[in-house]
């Protein structure tokens, strides 16, 4: 769980990152766009200008050469004085608008400055974005890893879990939560319902006729109303006492002959077998061949 959560928040933090980068490489492209074309226009404006300016020179100049003929004329008394005040007044204009045409290319030429230093800014900016895509890079890295360390972590989680090798029934348990289990240590004893059987103890005497596929009748002591009914499935090779948990020993020569028993089992053919629980005690009748 803990290792799913960071996943999902370096995740959540990988998003963001593609977010910020689509942000600010949408504001870096209007920026750039907008500073180049104002820049583009302040240009085309400013070369407009200077030609202006250069006309106004040329016609300056000419002026002004009429406004020293005109003064010279005037003083001789050739030219009346309104005819050179017209002059002068005429070329005071021009000077003016002169001025103002070179303020305007000044006040241009900052502007340019202005729109040069927006677009090195906008360039910087754009170094910011590769550093977001490098950062989305590493998180997407850091991502995949987390996505290793939780797979494997399921992996271990999985080989953890106990499965049943049969559909069954839990008849004991052995450990509890938080034993250590060492391999190859039983932790639950199961039983098969469908796989059932009767172990009858037989005297030795009297197996006799007694094989398998004999039929048997069965009844069981907790049920005394229900019938069940089987065959002899094996008839086992050694008596009970052989493989007892505590075998009799005569090995000081004391022998008092006793009837073994020898294990029969018989598979339940008929009746209501969910009924049964292991250990329970009854009757068996088999029929001998």
């Amino acid at each position: 769980k803990a290792l799913e959560a960071r996943l999902l928040l370096e995740e959540r933090k990988r998003d963001e990152l593609r977010l910020k980068l689509k942000r600010v490489a949408l504001e870096l492209e209007q920026g750039l766009r907008m500073s180049k074309s104002s820049l583009e226009a302040l240009r085309h404006k400013k070369e407009a200008l200077e030609a202006r300016a250069e006309a106004l020179l040329a016609i300056l100049e000419e002026l002004g050469r009429d406004k020293r003929r005109f003064g010279r004329l005037f003083g001789a008394g050739v030219v009346p004085k309104k005819r050179y005040e017209a002059i002068e007044t005429r070329y005071r204009a021009k000077e003016n608008e002169l001025k103002a045409l070179k303020k305007e290319i000044l006040a241009i030429d900052s502007s340019l400055r202005k729109a040069k230093e927006a677009i090195r800014l906008a360039e910087i900016k754009r170094s910011r974005t590769e550093e977001i895509k490098e950062a989305i890079s590493a998180q997407d890295k850091a991502i995949e890893a987390l996505r290793a360390e939780v797979k494997n972590a399921q992996k271990d989680l999985d080989d953890c879990t106990l499965r049943s090798p049969i559909n069954g029934r839990v008849a004991k348990k052995y450990m509890s939560e938080g034993d250590m289990v060492l391999p190859g240590k039983v932790v639950y004893s199961l039983v098969n319902p469908r796989d059932l059987y009767i172990l009858v103890l037989l005297e030795e005497g009297k197996l006799r006729g007694v094989r398998p596929g004999s039929e048997a009748k069965i009844k069981i002591d907790a049920y005394p109303n229900e019938d069940f009914r089987g065959v002899v499935e094996a008839v086992l090779p050694a008596s009970a006492a052989t493989f007892a948990l505590i075998p009799r020993d005569v090995s000081a020569g004391e022998f008092t002959k006793v009837a073994q028993r020898i294990p029969i089992r018989i598979r339940i053919t008929d009746g209501n077998t969910s009924l049964l629980r292991i250990g329970l005690g009854g009757e068996v009748e088999i029929k001998r061949q």
